[in-house]
């Protein structure tokens, strides 16, 4: 038996997935030629595309005249270029091929039949491979403008041969589309056309490839419609349709300067009142980056500085969003993510940009040296970048088709202005007076038109529009949110307490994830809970707004919900139950950003209003052990992360914990430097005998002390002295410690690291720490070059 490699044949079925991949791309997003493609449909060919051709300049779009048919097919050859003969076998002569038996089915016409009956239909053949003299006429570059090529004479059969001029410019060969050529247009096409990040361009050729894989294996339907294309695309980061400009969003006035700062800088620090638009802003910057000529991709992280450190060592452009790091009220304590910031910013560059915001009076109580780390990068962002004008927009941006109420409104335009300062209130009134009917506004116009004689103002003739700017002023007192919570009466107590700690923590939810939470609080309820109505209700009253597909209620609202907190038993285990489903994640993937999650909310509701000691005991317990486990067992940003988290963790009952939290800056001074904690000397009995702090302090001098941006060597000698006392020896890990700060100070490698100011921080108290144990000191900076030696 003649045995035949399968390598060929899998590379010829992979080459026609990936150039179908290609072909999808660049027909629906780079031309826009067509809406769908089909694949492997009845015919011998293996794509076919249904297109719109424009006659008057013989080019192929969307929306013109007649319809043409264009059928591909796609083949790789191993044998040297097309001949003649071979490209003849490929499409055939023009004629029907017989049955193979009486009963067997009709063979699927080949490409030169289905030209010869259809004058509506074009034939383009992709191939690797290159062509030999006698068919060179058939090339093409384009698969939609064949141009002027005509069948070589010879493959038509004798009685068609007469008819060879009506297939001049409709058949062709798109030759050399080797597989790295498809691949490196596919990807092009998926950056500049579906904005797909760089970060994610291997993943979504995997997902545009299975898409068509499963077509071809008769799994899903053979159309594969833009629709479905643009979903893929999104799924995997992408913004194929373009939308870089939200025209419901007006930016401030000075857009330009601000850009201008986070282009100069690579960072960008927004400060200012709630309400004027910061983190509106920050989505309008964001959306920009998705669209750049080379997309960004755009992380959201407001707990974790280990996950943007993982994020760090991607390749592509990156732009990390960091809202509110210090929280949205006063009431959020100190976290990781605010104390690494200096040191996290730090690795800013043309790639990997920062885009942070914050309320100036959270930001008000940041320590100093963060706000010395930051300074350069600060812009104050208040009402006044705004003009007339633009607040005007922001007050109709819902009435573009609503003459009516355009009308009404801008009667009152005066008051409007005079007496709702903020964005956020000329937005709130805006979809207010969206809400009333068309017929009433009708009846306030009447009104109005009936008093113009008596010459008095608008206002004086009708308080209805007054009533709604009135209500809309309410808003940056929180008196609005509480009127409306007000007019929701089932399980209000349960369900106001856990918006306002989930949102208090965390500042946005994905809105899947916040009715699971509500289903899993609504287990330990009296009654029936129903969540998906309650966000109905928050979206629909302009509480909860839905902003880059994440659910977001302002520092405003939440002032009003946390004025409604009841702190009875069945609320408080409301909020042990939010806190017992991260703590069930533990296990799974991401389980560091659960445990975050879960140390975030213990902290904003000890913290808050309905304060309360002892609660949370389990989850307390179960935290702990996480996090010992991480910070003995884990490594790189799994460990510094786990450290970090411990650092700030107040709430621990575990001895070790404790011990790890000692090694935070101390919250007592405004700035980032460690002091000599006052442990009890149980803690310190209990690590040295068990052995933890020989497995755990090594770790953290060689790995912690040179990545983070509390200062150790505020007193230098005490440090010596406390870290010393555990009886561990530290030699090699502050000679690796040094060695890395060393590297990063005084080694160009053109990444820019030099430039850290933090660099250096703990560079003194790592020399004396390694002197002190080793006997020796470390090397010296080295001396400036001399001119000379230029």
């Amino acid at each position: 038996m003649n045995e035949v490699s399968g390598i060929p044949g899998y590379r010829g079925y992979e080459y026609q997935i990936e150039t179908t991949v290609w072909v999808a791309l660049h027909i629906m997003l780079e031309t826009e030629s067509s809406g769908m493609i089909v694949v492997e449909p009845k015919s011998a060919e293996d794509a076919e595309i249904v297109l719109t051709a424009d006659e008057a300049t013989s080019t192929v779009v969307v929306d013109a005249g007649q319809t043409t048919r264009l059928i591909l097919q796609f083949k790789t050859r191993s044998t040297g270029p097309w001949t003649k003969a071979a490209f003849s076998d490929v499409v055939g002569d023009g004629n029907r091929r017989p049955r193979k038996s009486r009963t067997g089915p009709a063979p699927r016409p080949r490409a030169l039949e289905m030209l010869l009956q259809s004058s509506d239909t074009n034939y383009v053949l992709v191939t690797n491979a290159g062509l030999d003299s006698n068919i060179f006429g058939l090339s093409t570059t384009s698969l939609l403008d064949i141009g002027n090529t005509k069948i070589p004479s010879g493959i038509l059969r004798l009685d068609r041969s007469t008819r060879s001029s009506a297939l001049d410019g409709r058949i062709a060969i798109l030759q050399s589309m080797t597989p790295e050529l498809i691949a490196f247009r596919t990807r092009e096409l998926l950056g500049r056309f579906g904005k797909v990040p760089h970060v994610s361009l291997d993943r979504c050729v995997t997902a545009l490839k299975a898409c068509i894989r499963d077509r071809l294996l008769g799994n899903q339907p053979s159309a594969f419609s833009i629709e479905e294309l643009k979903k893929t695309l999104a799924s995997q980061g992408g913004s194929p349709d373009n939308s870089s400009q939200d025209d419901s969003y007006s930016p401030p006035d000075d857009l330009a300067r601000i850009q201008a700062v986070l282009a100069e800088h690579n960072v960008l620090l927004l400060v200012g009142p709630p309400g004027v638009g910061k983190s509106s802003l920050a989505s309008h910057l964001a959306n920009l980056h998705r669209h750049a000529t080379l997309p960004y991709v755009v992380y959201q992280e407001r707990i974790s500085p280990g996950e943007i450190q993982r994020r760090l060592h991607e390749r592509g452009p990156a732009l990390f969003v960091i809202s509110d790091p210090w929280g949205v009220s006063e009431n959020e304590g100190r976290n990781p993510m605010a104390h690494e910031l200096p040191n996290i910013i730090g690795h800013a560059g043309p790639d990997k940009r920062f885009l942070i915001t914050s309320r100036n009076d959270v930001y008000d109580h940041a320590n100093t040296a963060t706000k010395l780390a930051l300074k350069k990068f600060v812009v104050p962002f208040s009402v006044s970048n705004y003009g007339p004008d633009t607040l005007w927009r922001i007050a109709i941006h819902r009435f573009k088709d609503q003459q009516v109420a355009l009308d009404m409104a801008q009667r009152f335009r005066s008051e409007i202005l005079l007496r709702l300062k903020t964005p956020f209130e000329l937005d709130l009134f805006s979809r207010l007076f969206c809400d009333i009917s068309k017929e009433n506004v009708e009846e306030w116009t009447e009104a109005l038109d009936d008093h113009i004689w008596l010459n008095v103002q608008p206002w004086c003739a009708t308080e209805d529009v007054m009533d709604l700017i009135a209500t809309a002023g309410r808003a940056g007192s929180g008196q609005y949110a509480r009127d409306i919570l007000k007019n929701w009466t089932s399980n209000r107590p349960e369900y106001v307490a856990a918006s306002w700690v989930l949102f208090e923590s965390f500042e946005t939810l994905a809105e899947a994830e916040f009715q699971n939470l509500l289903d899993a609080a609504g287990s330990v309820s009296s009654t029936a809970m129903r969540p998906h109505q309650f966000i109905q209700y928050l979206k629909d009253n302009g509480i909860a707004e839905d902003r880059d597909g994440q659910l977001i209620i302002h520092s405003f609202a939440l002032t009003g919900m946390r004025d409604f907190l009841e702190p009875t038993e069945e609320v408080l285990l409301v909020i042990e139950k939010i806190v017992d489903h991260y703590v069930s994640k533990l296990s799974m993937a991401n389980s560091i950003d659960a445990a975050g999650r879960a140390v975030r909310i213990i902290d904003t509701w000890e913290k808050g209003p309905a304060r309360r000691t002892g609660g949370f005991v389990d989850a307390i317990a179960a935290i702990d052990q996480f996090l010992e486990s991480r910070c003995l067992n884990s490594r790189d940003e799994e460990f510094l992360d786990a450290v970090f988290m411990s650092m700030w963790w107040k709430h621990s009952h575990n001895k070790f914990i404790q011990f790890v939290g000692s090694w935070g800056s101390d919250e007592s001074h405004s700035s980032s430097y460690w002091t000599p904690p006052d442990l009890p000397p149980s803690v310190i009995e209990d690590v040295m005998s068990s052995g933890i702090a020989q497995c755990f302090l090594p770790l953290f001098v060689r790995d912690v002390m040179p990545n983070t941006s509390i200062s150790y060597g505020h007193d230098e000698k005490k440090f010596v002295e406390f870290i010393t006392q555990f009886e561990v020896d530290l030699t090699q890990a502050a000679h690796a410690a040094l060695d890395l700060l060393y590297d990063r100070m005084y080694v160009d490698r053109g990444d820019g690291r030099s430039d850290d100011p933090f660099v250096g921080l703990n560079m003194k108290p790592l020399r004396a720490l390694f002197t002190k144990i080793s006997g020796k000191h470390y090397r010296d900076a080295p001396a400036p070059t001399r001119d000379c030696e230029l």
